[in-house]
């Protein structure tokens, strides 16, 4: 189905309570321009006879790149482990910012997200829910303003894999007839 205009797209807090798994502290990501997921699979093929006589192929993960305008403060604390970087400069002028070292870990996260599609010419919404990912900062390439204007956005690319859960989740989809219902899955699957 073909898919268009990225919307609402939301991270939260992966946690795993004896293969129970739950998200906590659901929060937006910023306002997103575009997500490339790219799957991962394991392969296996057995020759007998000097013929290929079997062949498996598994889902394991993937890669997930997500492309936004900024990265909320709240979203770089959840996914990175960043911390409070603010200093008051210029006598009780407070710069805020935020502080990643070496002993920061990066937290699992789940991602949510939709995006209108056309399914036999009838606009409905392509819901998608990644239960586990990983991610780390977004590199920086910052230039100079010549004639013309470029901005420079953050995109966030990380890896995504099997919960914790008996059955391995990794991905799940919906189809939504409507904008609040495709916001309601979204809001469901990271509660």
């Amino acid at each position: 189905m073909p898919k268009f205009d990225l919307r609402y797209i939301q991270i939260a807090t992966y946690v795993n309570t004896s293969g129970t798994i739950t998200y906590a502290n659901k929060t937006t990501i910023g306002d997103a321009m575009g997500v490339d997921i790219t799957y991962k699979h394991a392969e296996g093929r057995v020759f007998a006879e000097g013929v290929q006589a079997e062949f498996i192929k598994k889902l394991i993960g993937g890669s997930i790149s997500i492309a936004e305008k900024y990265i909320p403060t709240a979203a770089h604390k959840l996914m990175f482990g960043s911390r409070d970087g603010s200093r008051t400069v210029n006598t009780n002028v407070t710069v805020a910012g935020l502080k990643l070292g070496g002993n920061d870990s990066p937290k699992y996260v789940g991602v949510s997200f939709y995006a209108p599609c056309m399914i036999d010419g009838v606009e409905k919404f392509y819901c998608m829910f990644i239960r586990r990912a990983l991610f780390g900062p977004p590199n920086m390439s910052v230039k100079t303003m010549g004639e013309t204007i470029n901005f420079d956005t953050p995109t966030v690319t990380g890896e995504f894999l099997a919960d914790n859960s008996t059955n391995l989740e990794i991905v799940e989809d919906g189809i939504a007839t409507s904008v609040a219902d495709a916001k309601a899955w979204c809001d469901a699957v990271l509660a």
